[in-house]
């Protein structure tokens, strides 16, 4: 009889955890160089502007990674926009995931000095992400 009863409560037990779902939360970061300058998550408010003063002849490329602690989207996207202006729209390569390099020096074009350069990232992806704003960051040149 002990038996019956220790088969039936592990039989029980194993049936309450088999519908268990990872618990995770997706986060990102915004790398400028060798620095992460932007970290956020699915529950951070609205990110703050971040300023960088740069260099005309030193400017690098940011890398933004979306990350899914249960496995990458299949397919996701990056927007970057200047006010309301769509300057460039960056697809996820399938392997890579939600890895996106962005070439700076193409969008801010003409390093003036004085000159401010706005740019906002958007993410999207088939996880369930539609437009989230991960930063807006300013370029100014020295």
């Amino acid at each position: 009889m002990k038996y019956i009863f220790f088969l039936c409560l592990l039989l029980l037990s194993g049936s309450v955890f088999a519908d268990v779902v990872n618990d995770t939360i997706p986060y990102w970061h915004v790398s400028y160089g060798s620095n992460v300058i932007v970290r956020g998550n699915i529950n951070s408010p609205t990110p703050k502007d971040y300023e960088l003063i740069v260099k005309p002849d030193a400017v690098k490329d940011l890398v933004i990674s979306f990350i899914y602690d249960s496995g990458q989207p299949e397919s996701s996207s990056l927007i970057v926009k200047e006010k309301n202006d769509v300057l460039r729209k960056l697809e996820s390569d399938p392997v890579m995931g939600a890895y996106f390099r962005v070439p700076v020096k193409e969008l801010i074009g003409t390093h003036q000095s004085n000159v401010r350069y706005v740019l906002d990232f958007y993410y999207t992806d088939d996880r369930g992400q539609k437009d989230r704003k991960l930063a807006t960051i300013i370029f100014s040149f020295k």
